[in-house]
């Protein structure tokens, strides 16, 4: 192997390890709105859950909602790491490289001693390059680490929100039931009260009329009178004599 492809060797490498990271970033965009996605359904199942009264279903919704953030935040933890726990490492930029080969060739021209200035640059490249894959490598492998631990969190907690949307629909089943079995009983007895309304009002049997008793006329009294009486006759005698 010559001195070229021990170069080439570097600089593939060094090229190698950021496609890798790019790689690895683009496959944890996947997974970052994966959780962010089953987060937001078990945030539904919460907020949407009455937890009282308490029965047993709703323990249980409990008993998953505590596992279900246990992956969760483990899998927030890792891709937090994969984000922004690592610094790559990059071979000095062009600038400086530049101004790094006009000092040699200044150095050049007031030392004695020349220096060949292409192979100064090569083994500088060569040296960068061999240092950077190397750092970049090792963080690729770590990152790569975490990330296929958040993956796996995220799947279990993909998992989990699952399990805890069966007591949830379980639970709102059944409020279901007894709501339209309480309406129904309601409206039974709405229905049976209007029923005895109307049998009070309808069925109701009317008190007869009593028509009133006859009674015989009383025969007028007899009337002791004075022939020499000058009175007036009585209130009876007087509208008697009107009438006549």
């Amino acid at each position: 192997m010559n001195e070229k492809d021990i170069y080439n060797f570097f600089k593939e490498s060094y090229e190698f390890e950021h496609e890798r990271k790019d790689v690895l970033n683009s496959r944890l965009s996947f997974v970052l709105t994966s959780v962010i996605v089953i987060v937001g359904a078990g945030a539904y199942l919460i907020n949407n859950m009455e937890f009282m009264p308490i029965n047993t279903f709703k323990v249980i919704f409990l008993v998953f909602l505590f596992i279900f953030i246990i992956p969760v935040t483990f899998a927030f933890y890792y891709l937090y790491k994969c984000l922004f726990w690592f610094k790559y490492r990059y071979i000095a930029s062009p600038a400086l490289i530049y101004k790094y080969i006009e000092d040699l060739k200044e150095y050049n021209e007031k030392s004695k001693h020349n220096l060949d200035i292409g192979i100064k640059i090569e083994k500088l490249l060569k040296h960068q390059y061999s240092q950077a894959a190397s750092k970049n490598r090792s963080n690729n492998k770590i990152k790569n680490g975490y990330f296929v631990r958040s993956l796996i969190s995220t799947s279990i907690a993909g998992i989990v929100v699952i399990l805890l949307a069966v007591p949830y629909y379980v639970t709102k089943a059944t409020k279901s039931k007894e709501t339209i079995l309480v309406n129904v009983k309601n409206l039974s007895e709405v229905s049976l009260m209007l029923d005895d309304e109307n049998k009070e009002t309808h069925e109701t049997p009317k008190e007869p009329e009593i028509e009133p008793e006859l009674v015989e006329p009383t025969p007028p009294p007899m009337e002791d009178i004075t022939e020499a009486d000058v009175t007036e006759s009585d209130t009876e005698t007087r509208d008697i004599e009107e009438d006549k």
